[in-house]
């Protein structure tokens, strides 16, 4: 017996147990089958199918999502059924509109912005818009005057397309735009001429208005460093840069975005995580968590390498300090409560 109620469609059949392939046919849309389908006596098996009337169905991909103010996207048309035409429209872009199949579109605004994809085939067409595809950061480059943001694309001061020059001495400062966040740095690209200690080309980056504040990274080498968080919610990032007299490099990208801190807290023992002793001299460092356990502990040197890295399961994990230099580290923790990070300090 067979039952359907319309306009979706239920359809019932009683069955001995087993396993079998169902066939769905109905007026004006193309069968299908549905294989494997495992019963029992009495029982009740479910199954969503939808079928297909043949038209053309949109779908869409692009090489990015984000990009900054002038960068280029390129789309890709990867609908179903063999459309034979189609038609993009795009929010923002150089071009407002496009037949081909892989196009590329420009934008030079800042913002977040829609993308429509209509194809059709000899049986019909359907349209795809995804609202807010598409994000354009404002460009930044080492030496512009403070601003304040929640969304940055951040480049030495030759940008994308060449290297930084010799003899630079400049510095830029964020400010958080959201007064509930911190600001986050990414790097996409990092190539700044390496030296022992980053005493030629470096990059440093302080946690706040200027660089008084305290030091965050001091960067160098091509190994793009791990995410950097400000401490303070609506607070502030100073970057410096400087170059010598000889040798350079293709510089960085960079992103700066107010991020909420979910789950990012500093160590200290009201977030059930202690660190001791910090500083430390010849002594190595106890991380304790006081509930969960921890997934990975990275202890990352103001270059942005991992110095120490090391997978955990329980609550208590020892830092090793032997044979690392006197300086400032960050302690990186992944555990089961959430992300830690923690300036620490070693002296000798």
């Amino acid at each position: 017996m067979i039952f359907s109620s319309l306009p979706v469609g239920n359809y019932h059949r009683l069955i001995r147990a087993g396993t079998y392939n169902l066939t769905f046919i109905a007026d004006g849309y193309l069968p299908k089958t549905v294989r494997n389908i495992t019963t029992t006596d009495f029982g009740t098996v479910v199954r969503s199918v939808r079928l297909w009337d043949g038209s053309a169905i949109p779908a869409f991909t692009s090489n990015v999502t984000t990009t900054h103010a002038g960068g280029s996207v390129q789309f890709f048309d990867n609908s179903g059924g063999n459309p034979t035409s189609r038609l993009w429209t795009f929010e923002g872009g150089n071009i407002s509109s496009s037949t081909d199949a892989f196009p590329v579109v420009t934008y030079s605004q800042p913002g977040t912005y829609a993308v429509t994809l209509y194809v059709e085939n000899a049986i019909g067409g359907n349209s795809l818009t995804i609202n807010n595809y598409i994000t354009v950061e404002a460009v930044y480059y080492i030496g512009f005057p403070l601003d304040t943001t929640c969304n940055a694309r951040f480049f030495d001061s030759s940008g994308p397309d060449g290297n930084y020059t010799d003899n630079e001495n400049l510095n830029t400062t964020f400010f958080g735009g959201d007064p509930g966040k911190v600001l986050r740095i990414r790097f996409n690209a990092f190539d700044i001429e390496e030296s022992a200690d980053c005493e030629g080309d470096a990059l440093l980056i302080y946690d706040g208005p200027s660089a008084d504040s305290p030091l965050l990274a001091k960067l160098c080498g091509n190994t793009i460093p791990a995410e950097i968080f400000t401490s303070v919610n609506g607070g502030a990032v100073t970057f410096v840069f400087r170059s010598d007299a000889s040798g350079n490099g293709a510089g960085w990208d960079a992103e700066i975005i107010c991020d909420s801190g979910t789950n990012t807290y500093i160590l200290d023992p009201d977030n059930g995580l202690q660190v001791y002793p910090n500083p430390a001299s010849d002594t190595d460092f106890s991380v304790h968590l006081k509930s969960g356990i921890f997934h990975e502990i990275r202890l990352i040197d103001l270059t942005g390498r991992a110095v120490y890295r090391t997978n955990g399961n329980g609550q208590l994990a020892i830092v090793p300090v032997e044979g690392l230099q006197r300086g400032i580290y960050l302690l990186q923790i992944s555990a089961s409560t959430g992300n830690y990070t923690q300036k620490v300090v070693i002296t000798r």
